[in-house]
């Protein structure tokens, strides 16, 4: 019998890719830079650019991590509770069956006295069937007795199991949640790329790829975003802020922390 949670590969869906690290010199390649909004994740970056501006917006959406983190351990309660509810399932459908031999046994006294002569039964189970056969009820609670130690342990390994994967789902949001390059606006001359953006939090490495991801992170943890449909997805708002024009339309160093 085999009990099973949902596979942990699906509920890690929600949360954000592993950084990718750039090793070689080749990855450092700027190519033209392409407009629009990039995401990670629950991590989002929007590249804006005049002639001589690349204005560059990075949020985190806490809110939707969230909402995803609720509906994953959510799922694995529900699984945890499928999988206790099919084992009591089955651990009954033991007690029966198991139930049904012994009266089947007992309606059968030549084939009860041949299991007897022949030693498949033991004087002290013989004895014990005869008060079987006198109290039911005593059948019952000895057969539950029998189901109680398996049906113990199966709910503990379940228990486990669950408490497994919400830690590892809680640990990996836990990772992408402080894995934030930053969040506010900040801005760079387009010639400069690939290019390194002074934050309040970090220096950031920007780089446009030949493949048309963007590379971007500080320099021991450079992450692939990838580029947004924003018809098919709801791109959080505060990426569509008026600073990303002030931004646009300033010739001096920018930078606005949200």
């Amino acid at each position: 019998m085999s009990i099973s949670l949902i596979a942990l590969a699906g509920l890690l869906s929600t949360t954000p890719p592993a950084p990718v690290l750039a090793q070689t010199s080749s990855d450092l390649a700027a190519p033209p830079t392409t407009v629009g909004t990039y995401s990670n994740g629950f991590r989002y970056v929007q590249l804006a650019q005049t002639t001589d501006r690349l204005c560059v917006a990075a949020f985190f959406d806490g809110e939707g991590q969230a909402a995803a983190l609720d509906d994953a351990l959510e799922q694995v309660r529900q699984e945890a509770e499928a999988a206790n509810a099919e084992l009591e399932q089955v651990l009954q459908q033991q007690i029966g069956e198991r139930r049904q031999q012994v009266l089947l046994l007992l309606a059968d006294e030549e084939l009860l006295n041949s299991a007897i002569s022949t030693e498949q039964i033991s004087p002290e189970q013989a004895e014990q069937l005869e008060r079987f056969r006198n109290d039911l009820g005593a059948l019952d609670d000895f057969l539950e007795e029998q189901v109680a130690e398996a049906r113990q342990i199966a709910r503990a390994d379940i228990e486990q199991r669950r408490i497994a994967i919400e830690s590892e789902i809680n640990e990996t949001a836990s990772q992408a949640a402080n894995f934030q390059t930053f969040q506010g606006i900040t801005s760079i001359a387009p010639t400069s790329l690939p290019g390194i953006l002074t934050t309040s939090a970090a220096d950031i490495i920007l780089l446009p790829q030949t493949n048309g991801l963007l590379l971007m992170g500080e320099p021991s943890r450079l992450v692939n975003y990838v580029p947004v449909d924003e018809s098919e997805e709801d791109v959080p708002d505060l990426l569509d802020s008026a600073d990303m024009q002030a931004c646009l339309a300033t010739q001096d160093p920018f930078r606005v922390d949200f």
